[in-house]
C-alpha cells in the first residue's frame, strides 16, 4: 500500500504544473478536513494552544486556522513531489531564482563538508 502511494505522489509531481496545483491544492483541502476529524489528539492540542495564545479569538476561527495549518503543512510536503521526482528542465521550468548571486557557490568536485 505504501508503495502504491509513494508512486501516486510522484506521479502527481509529474503532472503539467497548473495540473498539479489544482490536484494538490484540492487534494491537500480534503486531507486536511479529514485529518482535523480524525485526529482527535493533535487537534485538542491545536485548538488548546490557539485558544491560549488568541482568547479572544472565536472557536470557529481557531478551527479554521488549524485546518489552514493542516492544509499548509501537507502541501509543503506534496509541493516536494516535484522537486524529488522531476528532471531538471522540469524544475528550470517550474523555479525562478531572484537572485542567483546570493546562493554560495558550488564546492570543489571531491570536497566534502
Amino acid at each position: 500500500m505504501t508503495r502504491i502511494l509513494i508512486s501516486a505522489w510522484f506521479a502527481l509531481g509529474r503532472l503539467p504544473f497548473l495540473g498539479y496545483r489544482m490536484l494538490a491544492g484540492a487534494f491537500c483541502v480534503l486531507l486536511a478536513v479529514l485529518l482535523f476529524a480524525l485526529a482527535r489528539e493533535r487537534r485538542r492540542v491545536a485548538l488548546t494552544n490557539l485558544s491560549l495564545c488568541f482568547p479572544s479569538a472565536p472557536v470557529l476561527v481557531r478551527i479554521k486556522w488549524t485546518v489552514q495549518h493542516i492544509y499548509f503543512y501537507l502541501r509543503t510536503f506534496l509541493d516536494r513531489a516535484w522537486l524529488w521526482s522531476g528532471d531538471e528542465v522540469l524544475i528550470r521550468g517550474r523555479v525562478h531564482i531572484e537572485n542567483p548571486e546570493a546562493l554560495p557557490s558550488p564546492s570543489p568536485e571531491g570536497a566534502t563538508i
